[in-house]
């Protein structure tokens, strides 16, 4: 194969992977799975643990964008020239460091952790291919190169923000029907589905509480329990907050639980009284069969929603999954709904298409032409 063609492999490989890190980037930080979806091969790998590097107890890496930062790296030592420190010793180091850890990825994710992700292992085998293309193509010269550099940088631009444009014009999944009729006219709706046990609920309740407090009475705020299983006071607590709620003391013994550091029933029942709860009542309350239906009918919504974690929290026709990295997109939901805001949605087709349009022409217009005297060379 001729060198000019391992060169525009290796430019083309890091493209791909750079765009699929990216797309894995923003699934990691993002409060939904945009990209992989829950339940898949991506879901599994990016739960097992493998898919961070921990430099301490509270700072950890995506690996995504340990890969960002890498075939960035190789994409722009291929851009270097001839004689240059980039394209003589960064591009092959990069490369070959690249394509080893893309083949231990691979290897981890089919012997050691039982899943394929999809995203992963296209970036990994990318990688490896790149690592192949950069030993094939040791000796290229600067008129080999098929596109002017701006071409390739234009190109780098998509697939760096290609998937960042493409979640802000994705479709939004509909609101489920049992959800929506949690809803009031005319005002900034607010479903959240908690467990007062997962850490994740009790990390972004104060978040959203001050993200909702400017709103005043704009905001229907509706509160639905999920108790796991695997949390052994949290069905207690969220019975305590049903029956909280039948005194209209809901909202106070919400706040309350997500922030009481013992969940026991003494405790809860304690902080109950000093809210004001009349006792026999919520004794009552708490043992009473209608109780327990209203819980599971809870869960039941919850499951009717297509789960995908929790805590799960509905503002409007946004829908977000886990704690996010940052306030920004919770508060541009609000926003939005506020508003009544709607946002351009472009099917995936569509994007796609003019994505690959877009690169077709920067190509096209950016393509090297002949010099004169290139053909007796």
């Amino acid at each position: 194969m001729p060198r000019l063609s391992w060169l525009l492999v290796l430019r083309v490989l890091s493209l791909v992977a750079l765009t699929a890190s990216v797309a894995l980037a923003l699934d990691y930080g993002g409060s939904t799975q945009s990209f992989c979806g829950g339940g898949t091969g991506c879901d599994t790998v990016r739960q097992s643990g493998f898919g961070y590097v921990a430099l301490s107890d509270t700072l950890k890496i995506p690996v995504p964008l340990l890969g960002i930062v890498g075939f960035v790296t190789l994409f722009g030592a291929s851009l270097g020239r001839p004689e240059g420190l980039a394209r003589r010793a960064l591009l092959p180091l990069s490369a070959y460091v690249g394509g080893a850890v893309g083949l231990g990825l691979l290897l981890l994710q089919a012997l050691q952790i039982g899943a394929l992700c999809a995203y992963c292992v296209a970036v990994d085998a990318c990688a490896v291919g790149a690592a192949l293309a950069a030993y094939r193509g040791r000796r290229w010269q600067e008129g080999e190169d098929p596109l002017q550099r701006w071409a390739w940088l234009a190109l780098g631009g998509l697939a760096l923000f290609g998937p960042r444009l493409w979640l802000s014009v994705a479709p939004k999944p509909p609101v489920p029907p049992g959800v929506l009729a949690l809803y009031a006219p005319g005002k900034i709706n607010v479903v959240e589905f908690a467990d007062f046990e997962c850490p994740f609920c009790r990390a972004l309740h104060p978040r959203l509480t001050a993200l909702l407090a400017p709103y005043g009475e704009q905001v229907h705020l509706v509160r639905r329990h999920v108790p796991l299983p695997s949390h052994p006071h949290a069905a207690g607590a969220a019975a305590a907050a049903v029956c909280a709620e039948a005194q209209g003391k809901g909202e106070a013994m919400a706040a309350a639980l997500m922030t009481l550091e013992d969940l026991g029933a003494s405790s809860v029942r304690r902080r109950a009284l000093e809210l004001g709860l009349e006792a026999g009542a919520f004794d009552a309350c708490l043992s009473a069969p209608s109780t327990k239906e209203t819980l599971t009918a809870h869960v039941q919504l919850w499951r009717d929603a297509d789960p995908k974690g929790l805590p799960t929290t509905y503002i409007g026709d946004y829908r977000f999954v886990g704690t996010p990295e940052t306030d920004d997109a919770l508060r541009e939901a609000l926003a939005r709904t506020a508003e009544q805001r709607r946002r351009v949605e472009v099917p995936l087709y569509a994007f796609g298409g003019a994505l690959l349009a877009a690169a077709a022409l920067i190509a096209f217009v950016g393509r090297r032409r002949a010099e004169p005297g290139d053909a007796a060379r």
